[in-house]
Order: C-alpha cells, then structure tokens, then sequence
C-alpha cells in the first residue's frame, strides 16, 4: 500500500517528562487562584486588619504553596521519573534476560539498515545447528527442550492421568519403549516389511508378484491407512457447512511435498535423491539391483506425469476456487472407468455410500485428467509404485541399514548428515499418534493458572486493539466492517490444552492396539495408522466437535482453525523466547502478543476473509471493500516476490496469507502494548534491563526479532521455497518491521532507510 493510502495508526504515548508534566499542571492552577484572590481584594465587602497584615498573610500563603509544590515534585521525581524512566532492574533475573538478549545481537549493525542481523547476528555467529536438523530457531530449540521434558514423563513409572490411572497413558509408555527397542527391531529384520508388502499385493520386484491377479483397486484399499497414492480421500469439515463433514477427493501421491520438484531447475537432483534411496530399500529387502533400477526410473516417470497435472500451490491460494462439490455419481462420471469408486468406498468405511452422497473434490483438473495417464501405466509400475508410497512411512521402525538409506535421502532434501537421537525420533512419533496422551501429560506438569491468565489478558489486549483499528480501516465499507467486528467478536480462544478428563482420554484412544510386547514397534505403527484412518472415517454422517486441537498441546506452535473461527495458542510454546510471566510486559506483547495476533489476523487474510463468523465460507464482502483489499494485498505479493534466496526468490503470492498475518499481528500488537502501557505506565517489572539501553518501544521490536532467529542449510532452504507457506525468517523481521512507521520512530531511522523505505504496505 502506498503511503499516502495508509490508514493511520494509534498514535503512541507521548513520553513527556511526568515531572515537568506535573508541575506545569500546579502552576497553571496556582496562577487561577492567585489571580482570583487578588481581584477579590479589590472587588468585595469591608477589608479586615490592615494592609501589612494581608500582605504577610498572602507572602505566607504563597511560600506555603510553593513548599507543597516543590514536595510534590520531589515526590513525582522519586517515584515516578527515577522509576519509570530511570530505573533498571538489577534482579538476577533481570539480568539473565538481558544476557540472553544481548547474546544474539550484533550491535555493530544498524538496526536501521538490518534488524534482522542486528537482533540476531551474534546468535548466527555463535551458534553450530545439530548435523541432524535442516532447520535450526527458536522453535526448535524450545521444541527440543519439550520432548526432553515428555521424553522424563514417558519415562517415568505410573500411567496416571491426573492422578487417575489412565490406559490412554499406558499405551503411549508401551509405544515409546517399542520405539526405543532398537535390538528388537534389528532382530525381527526385514520380516514385518515383507508382510506389510505382501497385504499390499506384493511387489513386481519379488516372485510372487502375479500380474493377472494384482487389483488396482485392492491395492489402493490396502495401503489407505499409510499412504495415499494416485490421490488424497479423507472425511473433514465442509468449508461451507462446518456443522458437518463431508468425503473430499484431492491430489497427492508424490514422495516430495510440491510438484515442482519434479518439473523445476533441481529436479534431476531430487530424481536422482529418490531412486538411489528405492535401490537401496529394494536390495535391502533382497531385490535384484539392475531391476529395481529399471522400476525406479518407471515409478519416477510416473510421479513426473503426477505433478504435470496437478495444480500449483500459488493457484490454489484462493479457497473458493479449489472447492468443487459435486455428487458421487457425477465424480465417477468425471474422472473416468480406472477406478470404481463406489466400491473403493465401500471397502474403506465397510458400508455403501449412496451414488447421491455429495462429495468436495479439491484439485478437479488432476483428477479429471488422472485416468488418461493411468490407461498408459502398466500393472508392474502401478503396483511398484504403491509400495513404494507406503514404505517410507515406517522408515523409524525399520533396522538401521534402512534408517541409513533415509539419511542419505533426506541430505539431499534437507542437509542433513545424521539422523536425530532415537529417543528424538521415538518421541516424535508418539507424540504424533497420541496428541492428546503427550501434549495433556506435558500440559499438567507446565502450566500454571498465572500462565494461562496472563496469556488470556494478552488475548483481550489484542482482540480489543484489533478492534479498535477496524474503525480506522478507510479501504473498508462499514457494511463489511460490521460484519467483521461480528466475526472478530465472536472468535473463540484456546489456550495451554485441549480440556480433556481422564475418562475422556481413554475413550479417544480406547481402540488403538498397543502391544504389552515392548518388542512389537513396527506393528504398533502399523496400528497406530488404521487406528486414525478409521477414526477420521467414522466421522462422516456425525456433529462436528469444534473443540478438538489439530496438534499436540507439547508442540511450539500455534494455529487459526478457519472453519471454527478460534485460534489456538499451545501450551508448548508459553516458555522462553515467546512468552515468560518473568519478562517485562513489552518483551511479552512483542513476542507473545505477536503471534497471538498473527494468528487472529489469519482470520482476515486472503484465506481467512473468505468465512463468516461461523467458520463457513462465505463472502461476506462488498466489491468496493474487495477491491481495496487486494490492492493492499498486491502491494505485499510485490514487496515479498523482491526477497531473494540463494539463486530464488521468494513468492510473495504463496506467502502471501503468513505475510499478512505477520504484519498485521506486530502491528495489532504494538496497538495493545500501547493500550496497556497507558493504565500500567508506571508498572515496575517495565524498569530497563541492564545493559541494554533500549526504550520499550525497542525492547517490543527486538523481542519479536528474536524470535526469528535461525539457521537454515541450503537444501532446506531451497525446497522450502516450495513447500512453506511461511516467507524466510529474515525477512518475516525485515519485511514486517519496514511497514512499521512506529519501528522508524522507535529507532529513528532515517526516511529511506532499508527498515524505513518511502513505499509500505498494510492492510490491517
């Protein structure tokens, strides 16, 4: 957005002398009432004594005033100025926070011209990322510092679920210790993998593999639970009725998470990645080598035509151009004889679906055009390449010449050289299965009812600035902006974890097979699989429970479920560098508050603007408000398409919805730090860390850089590009902060400065 369009923002407190202020104020009042006096003494009744008796009583009079006024000031000096403006705070704590600051910055930088390297730099230098993580920040590492903590707690005897015996726990500690029981995995070898491969019509590189009795249809069935190769089907909420869930078809089926590597400038690269990681599992697994060549390279053909037809990321931005509903019987019609839907169905939820049932297909063209490319692929590739979308899945519970064969696929994808600690990979995995187990176990032991308060508080203070900038939104009619305070007002928050009792817990898991065998952990995965496959297909026909967390409460993250129109802020990431009931408020509001509004602004980005209140997709908006807020929108596509990566560039398109959010949380979140600081001024924990001469202002900033800290290896980088949402760290600091008048002021940085340039961007 160009400046002259800008909607202005709150103004920020005026940092006036409150000494000063105050004693203007007293004199001001004191001249009044002398003046008065005095014309009283020319103007009333009858005088009394004489006139050097007044004279010495008004003499005392105004020596007693100004001995008040010279105490008040003293006093306002004491307490106010000495505190407010000159204190800091030398708490070993308060200097611990500030060692931790300053241990990241380059202060050699002008924040000016970098805040990315100057809140960072040091951190940069310093730091060495463990070989095993393509991607090293803040999260990672906060993330780390959780799985040592469920790591302790799965570790522990008891399956107590707040103090209540609990078989949901006991299940997670039995998954684990399989996990952890590498002897048995290496002793049971290739076994459970031959069988799994066996259950899915075998492989065209074994013996037993028969042409004539191999089923399309049976295999797709069979490796459901695992994988989903050729194309995506599933049970979720319908975007436009999110009272209830709806069967979806979609694209997928490809072994990298974007079709771009199989058509872009690296994809001889990736190919060369992928096949030498499927010889490898084929020899393993007893396979001749020339042969598995041969299918390799065919099953790469195949996947290659896959990402021809599907449909790219940035296309698929806007919601309402992916949603095609349509009833079963006309998307059978549509896609072609390759597959009998109604019987593929019917295998999975093991009862008819009616012809009639109203189905959401996701990437139509892919769909429409997948059955001229199948017409063409042998039976031999067809059902080589199904196994080999389901292997990989298993890769953790599989011996170590396997394991290996993964590390050597994922250097290339994410430069990585070593795997992570086993305890790391066991600990992921049961997190994953069991979100509710892990993340309600890890939530017991970290939060505490101040935590969760506090965090609630910053929640208002940003719903409530939030809404006070929708009245100054001047590209929006007041039509649409009633109906976004409705939408804003009726957001629903969820904080620290999901409330779930222990009776409830052992009810969700109560049909996951876990084996009381410690040496079973490639079966209890295999379970763990067609456990939630079977759960997420039991919801069609059924209410939608719009309080159930998409990830678990140990993750360090947060999300905005646009279909139920809350935001959910984890347990997991109220610690240190996001959130800490010790730090000054500013630190809180300018990490904390920042992702909280991130993700309250995801609700109005260029996704999120598409659902009412309700969460259903709707427009909701008049063609003059939709127009202005895609020129604003274009404007950050413009400006974030100029980030370069490596030989790339970023896309501002794809990125465009996390852009948004990024900047219309910071900001959002700098209104409700204002707010605050107008009733809590003179707050004491606001004193100034030592060493750090920083006013708040620049305190709020930094600690939201701070939190973006990190180190990336080139592979990571480069395939993120594609399949990340969220743009490069560095410029999610330097992109955001160079929208910001309130950055420049706070910094004083001069007009045209790389964080201040002419032309900026916002739309919230």
């Amino acid at each position: 957005m160009m400046e002259s369009d800008a909607t202005p923002l709150a103004e920020p407190v005026q940092k006036k002398d409150p000494v000063h202020r105050m004693r203007t104020r007293l004199a001001a009042e004191a001249y009044k009432t002398l003046g008065s006096h005095d014309q009283e003494e020319y103007e009333d009744g009858p005088k009394r004594g004489s006139s050097m008796e007044r004279a010495m009583m008004v003499c005392l009079a105004i020596c007693l005033f100004i001995i008040i006024c010279m105490a008040v000031g003293y006093l306002v000096q004491f307490y106010i100025l000495d505190h407010r403006n000159m204190g800091t705070c030398q708490t070993a704590r308060c200097v611990e926070i500030s060692g931790t600051i300053i241990s990241k910055m380059d202060t050699t930088v002008d924040p000016c011209s970098d805040f990315y390297q100057y809140s960072c730099g040091r951190w940069l230098e310093t730091t060495t990322p463990p070989a095993s993580k393509g991607k090293w920040s803040q999260f990672t590492i906060a993330q780390n510092k959780n799985d040592e903590l469920v790591k302790k707690i799965l570790e522990s005897p008891g399956n107590d679920f707040r103090r209540t015996y609990s078989t949901a726990v006991w299940k997670a500690k039995n998954t684990y210790k399989a996990c952890m029981n590498t002897t048995s995995i290496e002793d049971k070898g290739t076994e459970p993998i031959l069988q799994l491969i066996s259950s899915l019509g075998s492989w065209p590189l074994f013996d037993d593999w028969s042409g004539s009795m191999w089923n399309l249809n049976d295999a797709l069935v069979a490796a459901f639970p695992f994988a989903s190769p050729l194309f995506g089907m599933g049970v979720m909420t319908d975007k436009r009725n999110n009272t209830q869930y709806a069967i979806i078809f979609d694209a997928d089926g490809l072994m990298y998470d974007d079709s771009t590597f199989y058509t872009g400038n690296n994809s001889d690269m990736y190919k060369t990645a992928e096949m030498q990681y499927f010889i490898d599992v084929a020899v393993l697994l007893g396979a001749d080598e020339n042969e598995a060549m041969v299918l390799a390279q065919e099953i790469w053909d195949l996947e290659q035509q896959l990402a021809q037809i599907m449909t790219l990321a940035e296309d698929s931005v806007d919601p309402t151009s992916t949603y095609h509903p349509m009833t079963l019987e006309e998307l059978q019609s549509t896609i072609g004889t390759w597959i009998d839907l109604s019987s593929y169905l019917r295998s999975l939820f093991d009862y008819d679906i009616p012809s009639t049932e109203r189905v959401i297909v996701y990437d139509l063209k892919f769909m429409t055009q997948l059955d001229a490319i199948l017409q063409n692929t042998p039976k031999r590739v067809l059902a080589g390449y199904i196994v080999w979308s389901v292997l990989p899945t298993f890769w953790e519970v599989m011996p170590s010449d396997f394991q290996d064969a993964n590390t050597r696929w994922s250097k290339t994808l994410y430069g990585t050289s070593t795997l992570r600690e086993r305890w790391q990979i066991c600990i992921t995995a049961t997190d994953e299965n069991m979100p509710y187990v892990t993340g309600g176990l890890f939530a017991n032991q970290t939060m505490t009812k101040q935590t969760k308060n506090q965090v609630k508080e910053i929640v208002q203070h940003i719903e409530d600035a939030f809404e006070a900038r929708l009245p100054r939104v001047n590209w929006m009619d007041n039509t649409t902006k009633r109906k976004a305070m409705n939408k804003l007002q009726n957001l629903r928050s969820f904080i620290a974890e999901p409330n779930v009792t222990p009776e409830e817990l052992d009810a969700k898991y109560a049909e996951l097979l876990v084996s009381a065998d410690d040496g079973n952990a490639f079966e209890n995965l295999k379970q763990s699989y067609m456990y939630h496959t079977k759960d997420d297909l039991k919801k069609r026909g059924g209410p939608v429970n719009r309080n159930e967390w998409d990830m678990s409460a140990s993750k360090v993250n947060a999300y905005n479920g646009i279909t139920e129109n809350k935001i959910v802020i984890t347990a997991g990431i109220l610690q240190a560098v996001f959130f800490d009931p010790s730090y000054p408020t500013t630190m809180n509001f300018g990490a904390m508050g920042m992702i909280i509004g991130h993700e309250l602004t995801h609700g109005f980005d260029n996704t999120g603007r598409m659902f009412d209140k309700d969460g259903n997709m709707d427009d909701w908006w008049s063609t003059e408000s939709t127009q202005g807020f895609e020129e604003r929108a274009q404007c950050l596509i413009d400006q974030y398409d100029g980030y370069p990566i490596g030989d790339s560039h970023n896309s501002g398109l794809l990125t465009l919805g996390e852009n948004m959010a990024d900047n219309g949380g910071l900001a959002t979140s700098y209104d409700a730090y204002m707010n605050w600081l107008k009733n809590n001024q003179y707050h004491e924990p606001d004193a100034k860390l030592p060493g750090l001469n920083l006013s708040q202002e620049q305190l709020f900033f930094l600690a939201f850089a701070q939190v973006w800290c990190v180190h990336e290896t080139d592979s990571y980088r480069q395939q993120a590009i594609r399949t990340d949402v969220h743009t490069y760290s560095p410029y999610r600091v330097r992109g955001t902060v160079s929208n910001m008048p309130e950055f420049a002021d706070a910094y004083n940085c001069p007009a045209g400065a790389a964080m201040n340039p002419h032309h900026k961007c916002s739309v919230w």
